[in-house]
């Protein structure tokens, strides 16, 4: 019997829009939510959650006490992801 190796890779992915952007309404959120599961699907991937955590779901209460941009540096900061600060959610 030959060994194995097995291995796991989870993604969170954070989307953001510009500041000259518009915002993406509420009402459009299942809709862009299905349209990301999909994607996700075509590329062979399980997923584990789309926008539907209920830590997302309070994401806009939250941000009126924490700025994304705050939020954002301190997640790179906990998982110890180098970045330049000149480029983080820049515009």
């Amino acid at each position: 019997m030959m060994a194995q190796s097995l291995c796991k890779i989870y993604l969170h992915i954070i989307f953001h829009t510009k500041t000259t952007s518009p915002d993406v309404l509420t009402e459009h959120l299942p809709r862009l939510h299905q349209y990301v599961a999909q994607l996700v699907k075509t590329a062979g991937a399980h997923i584990i959650s789309v926008g539907g955590t209920q830590y997302i779901q309070g994401q806009e209460e939250h941000h009126k006490t924490q700025t994304f941009r705050e939020e954002y540096l301190q997640f790179l900061q906990l998982y110890k992801i180098e970045y330049d600060e000149r480029y983080v959610l820049s515009d």
